[in-house]
């Protein structure tokens, strides 16, 4: 390597740095205030207590059946850039498997997506849950659960979550699901054609790759966005129509009027489930099918979503 080359890649990381921050530091300008309670999840003695206290009080058995009483819901995207012929096009969106943590669940949802129907199915990551530091088990789990989303005619993408490790894709698309890896893809109905790019999660936000990849985009298409988690909602807002997530579980523990008790995600609680917009982009936020940390939910049901498009 040259000095030319060694001093280029030194200023190439000072302004991937410099992005970073000001990413990080935009939300005042904005007022799009952060929330921290993420950092909630980093610690896992917090778990081990919960587990402990819901044990006690006789709760854990009714959090672990919860979790394993998965809805499908429905939402419609409607915007006027949606080509007519995709009009009606399915799309069945799961995130947040964590399969290992609760290996029953593999099989609840099989049942559920067999008589759900879908043209594509996207997955916004957390195949695994990192506690196991072989990811073999999820991937196996995910294997029984490919023969049914192998009927979606256009394909299964997927995206990894911050669970999720680099070693897994080529496993993961032995078994059929094609990993979007900070790239855009095509799909094709006719002569009219939608566009949707994937990031893995950590460099979705840390490396300049995002905004040379969305800058890149022909804004007059349909653009979906596939992220794990809803952190970069405000710079997606200005490249793409639609942007799918998950991350948060919804909570995943919440108080009975389904107000979630910790987020995990820096973005704001109104993006933290369910359907949302940022500026013209529409949004949505995936409970998720899985658990994380405690295998157990509280007035926060995992879902399967299926999204159907249609032209305004």
């Amino acid at each position: 390597m040259t000095k030319i080359q060694i001093l280029f890649a030194l200023f190439n990381k000072r302004i991937e740095k410099y992005i970073v921050n000001l990413i990080e530091k935009r939300t005042t300008a904005t007022g799009e205030k952060t929330n921290n309670s993420y950092l909630f999840e980093k610690f896992s003695f917090t778990f081990v207590f919960l587990k402990f206290f819901l044990k006690v009080t006789k709760l854990y058995k009714i959090g672990y059946e919860n979790a394993l009483d998965v809805q499908v819901n429905y939402n419609q995207f409607i915007s006027k850039k949606i080509p007519k012929v995709f009009s009606g096009f399915n799309i069945l969106h799961l995130s947040d498997l964590h399969l290992c943590l609760i290996p029953e669940l593999a099989e609840v949802l099989r049942k559920k997506i067999e008589s759900t129907d879908f043209d594509i199915c996207l997955i916004t990551g957390d195949f695994h849950h990192k506690t196991e530091k072989d990811s073999s088990k999820s991937i196996n789990l995910m294997k029984t659960l490919t023969p049914v989303l192998q009927k979606a005619n256009y394909g299964v993408y997927g995206i990894l979550g911050n669970h999720d490790s680099k070693e897994m894709i080529p496993a993961l698309e032995e078994i059929g699901i094609k990993m979007i890896c900070n790239e855009t893809i095509e799909i094709v109905k006719n002569d009219a054609k939608i566009f949707i790019t994937g990031f893995n999660y950590r460099e979705s936000y840390k490396t300049l790759e995002f905004f040379y990849i969305s800058n890149k985009l022909n804004n007059k298409e349909l653009n979906i966005f596939l992220n794990h988690s809803p952190r970069v909602i405000y710079e997606a807002s200005f490249f793409y129509d639609i942007y799918l997530c998950g991350h948060t579980h919804g909570g995943q523990i919440c108080l009975p009027n389904n107000k979630p008790i910790i987020i995990r995600s820096r973005a704001l609680r109104k993006y933290s489930s369910g359907t949302w917009k940022k500026g013209n982009m529409l949004g949505y936020t995936s409970k998720g099918a899985g658990s994380s940390g405690v295998p157990v939910r509280f007035f926060c049901k995992p879902e399967v979503t299926v999204h159907t498009l249609f032209n305004e």
